[in-house]
């Protein structure tokens, strides 16, 4: 019996390790559509700003962050 209990103890760490583990992988992953979806629309904005070097108005700029450049 003891040796049952051990094992379902063990079972259960795992389980609780992979929760944990995913929890991280779910945050980084939130993180990372943020960063695609508020900032990175705006920054290749901003970078055809020098490659077509012609006045982009503020209303053509996407983004998180809508300054004039």
């Amino acid at each position: 019996m003891q040796e049952l209990n051990n094992d379902f103890k063990n079972f259960i760490k795992k389980l609780v390790n992979i929760i944990l583990k995913k929890e991280v992988w779910i945050s980084i992953f939130l993180i990372g559509i943020f960063y695609f979806i508020f900032l990175l629309p705006n920054a290749s904005k901003s970078y055809q700003y020098t490659i077509n070097n012609h006045t982009v108005h503020c209303d053509e700029q996407i983004g998180f962050y809508n300054s004039c450049g």
